[in-house]
């Protein structure tokens, strides 16, 4: 499970037949004229850099230029193209792929984001709309406790 982003042609990513899908083909297309991205059929899988545990599967890509050099990738799946847990970063990217597809880049909760000038706009379900906020993704750094674990006061 997790939290993804969908390109996809539809109106809504969840729809199990969309009349205009993705088609792996374009997807192949694009990658192959796009430096920043590379195709890593083997799948993903962390800590594994031999790929011996990981799950191949057609279409799924690798963005190897992300500005923080995070791993960062996309995944092909029944005619939509969508990643986990995406940053601000990534999903400008990933409205660049849209443009380029004549997509939609959609939340899982049905979002849909657009770009605007240099910022994000979000359009919610209710009609709703705001900017995404930019925001340093910072890892969590465990602090240990000052005192011992025992000690409450």
């Amino acid at each position: 499970m997790g939290y993804n982003v969908h390109i996809t042609r539809s109106e809504e990513w969840f729809e199990e037949n969309p009349e205009n899908p993705i088609t792996l083909e374009e997807w192949y297309a694009l990658v192959a004229t796009d430096p920043e991205l590379v195709l890593n059929e083997r799948g993903y899988n962390v800590g594994d850099t031999e790929g011996n545990n990981s799950m191949p599967n057609k279409g799924f890509t690798d963005w190897k230029k992300h500005p923080k050099e995070e791993l960062t990738w996309f995944d092909y799946s029944d005619g939509t193209i969508y990643t986990k847990y995406p940053d601000y970063v990534t999903i400008f990217k990933m409205l660049e792929i849209a443009r380029q597809l004549n997509a939609y880049v959609i939340g899982d909760d049905c979002e849909r984001y657009q770009n605007k000038g240099n910022e994000i706009l979000v359009l919610k379900d209710d009609g709703t709309a705001s900017v995404l906020e930019y925001f340093e993704h910072k890892p969590y750094q465990y602090k240990a406790p000052k005192k011992p674990w025992w000690r409450f006061w």
